[in-house]
């Protein structure tokens, strides 16, 4: 899609939208239906069964997808679509990539499978105490270190991939976490706690930290470009600061509060962040001014007695293009679109 075919989308599905994202200038918006929208075409790549996660391929070209079917299928940006493998398990819920590598994890009801993107070929299996509920693969700019985090009950596994003999670190914590991510450099691991709150080790040294405040679970982690972390499950666009080598030990957090709503999704792009809330509207927010914009979806509401736990419809995606002139976005009630900015 050249440049100047750029335009405002609508998108009217019936499932939510699972993950937004651009393959060179086309938006693709992957839904839990099984449908899969490229601008304004569609296509089901798994047939009939739904589709309960994706990920863009490690080399920026497709998303693969992960259907009901346990067979993940690699889709490009004019919808063609290939199986790169089955899920030998019989059951798989969750897929992450790591372009750095080339790898896919994929989340079973008991194990974890890393794979080459490329062909499917399995590179380990790993089996972590209690059943997997959030992984997250990188790898880390300080030693090129390929490591893979799997949360789980009682705390997070970190497995090196590179020394397939070693035993995993286990981080304890109490309570299920239902989001994880490792820092850019390698240097941090953030969980989302069983409690409204992130916790967090520095890898160095075993350091554990606490992050707190939200009055709901910010399983949504995102790292701006400049090594900060974004986060959902407040009501305010919350971007904690990663000072080496202490990271958010003894810092604040920045708040940003363009409108009254719980957050619910959050994409970077340099300085600016998309802001999807519990109320299905999506605002752009200016870090460095804290100036803000509605842009799509539902305006702020007005009414004193909002509630935001009350509205179902929640943005549960977004994603900048790459030239930051539009917006791709999805929501928990299957509507969504692209926004030119």
């Amino acid at each position: 899609m050249p440049k100047t075919a750029l335009k405002r989308i609508q998108l009217n599905q019936t499932a939510p939208a699972l993950l937004a994202l651009w393959l060179q200038e086309t938006p693709v918006v992957v839904w839990g239906s099984g449908v899969v929208t490229a601008g304004q075409r569609e296509a089901r790549p798994h047939a009939e069964a739904a589709i309960l996660d994706a990920a863009l391929c490690p080399t920026g070209q497709a998303v693969l997808t992960l259907g009901a079917d346990c067979v993940v299928r690699r889709v490009t940006a004019s919808l063609a679509s290939t199986p790169v493998f089955a899920i030998g398990a019989g059951f798989a819920d969750r897929i992450v990539s790591d372009a750095a590598s080339g790898l896919v994890a994929i989340a079973t009801s008991r194990t974890v499978e890393v794979r080459t993107a490329a062909t499917g070929e399995v590179l380990a299996v790993v089996t972590p105490p209690r059943a997997p509920t959030a992984i997250v693969l990188s790898t880390g700019t300080a030693r090129r270190q390929r490591q893979l985090a799997v949360a789980h009950g009682g705390g997070v596994s970190l497995y090196d991939l590179d020394a397939a003999a070693t035993a995993p670190l286990l981080l304890e914590a109490p309570g299920g976490h239902s989001g994880v991510a490792l820092s850019p450099d390698g240097a941090f691991l953030l969980a989302s706690s069983a409690e409204p709150a992130l916790i967090g080790w520095r890898l160095a040294d075993g350091q554990g930290f606490r992050m707190g405040g939200y009055p709901a679970r910010p399983d949504g982690l995102v790292w701006m470009p400049d090594g900060s972390l974004a986060t959902t499950g407040g009501p305010a666009v919350l971007v904690w600061p990663f000072v080496a080598p202490d990271g958010p030990m003894g810092q604040s957090a920045l708040m940003l509060r363009p409108r009254m709503g719980m957050l619910t999704a959050v994409a970077p792009r340099r300085s600016k962040v998309a802001a999807g809330w519990s109320d299905g509207g999506v605002d752009v927010v200016d870090t460095a001014t804290g100036r803000s914009a509605h842009v799509a979806g539902t305006p702020p509401p007005q009414e004193l007695d909002f509630d935001p736990r009350r509205t179902p419809n929640r943005v549960t995606t977004l994603a900048f293009s790459h030239d930051g002139r539009a917006l791709a976005w999805g929501r928990e009630d299957g509507r969504g679109g692209v926004v030119l900015l």
